[in-house]
């Protein structure tokens, strides 16, 4: 049992709310604690509780949703996990607050280490043992553990790129192309989805 009182489920949703509405707003420069508390009516005191930066904060309001869209078991279903997986990487980098927030992010992630490890930590280690877990058991584990990473990248990085430098509408056939060399790295087979 641990004390005090439950945490306000409330104030999270209205600071992520606030952050980004002001991301797409202001940018990342007006993007402050200050004005996210007063966006969205809390203390900045109730903020530093939850958030110890603004970095952490712009991260979880931009990210923290998407590691939670994914299936939790890729064993039953690894073509519908990593189909979701892809479907969640391009509705992310499609989203306006992420495309007005990530510049900022990412200069403040390449100069400070131990951020991009607690970030790395605490969001993308926990999808990459899912990915290894779908892998299987058998090999080196350094080497699932390399691919694993690999696939990682190929799902969050291709639809970055082709999001930000593609035309304004993905080609759905790069979509689909994009599930089957995906499943092909991973060692599955993934009917890739009929281009809309």
């Amino acid at each position: 049992m641990t004390g005090g009182r439950p945490r306000n489920t409330d104030i999270d949703e209205a600071a992520r709310a606030a952050t980004r509405q002001l991301l797409v707003e202001a940018g990342w420069e007006g993007t402050t604690l200050s004005a996210v508390a007063d966006r969205a009516g809390v203390s900045r005191p109730a903020l530093y509780r939850r958030w110890p930066t603004k970095t952490h904060l712009v991260f979880d309001a931009l990210f923290g949703w998407a590691v939670g869209a994914l299936p939790q078991d890729a064993d039953d279903a690894p073509q519908a996990w990593l189909s979701t997986a892809i479907e969640t990487s391009f509705a992310l980098f499609a989203d306006p607050a992420v495309r007005a927030g990530a510049p900022g992010l990412l200069a403040v992630l390449a100069t400070d280490d131990e951020l991009r490890t607690t970030l790395w930590e605490g969001s993308a280690r926990p999808v990459v043992e899912r990915i290894e877990q779908y892998l299987g058991g058998a090999g080196d584990p350094d080497q699932r553990a390399a691919l694993a990473q690999a696939v990682l990248a190929v799902i969050a990085g291709a639809p970055l790129f082709l999001e930000l430098f593609g035309s304004d509408r993905v080609n759905p056939r790069a979509r689909a192309a994009l599930a089957a060399l995906v499943g092909a790295l991973a060692g599955e087979t993934v009917t890739a989805p009929p281009p809309s």
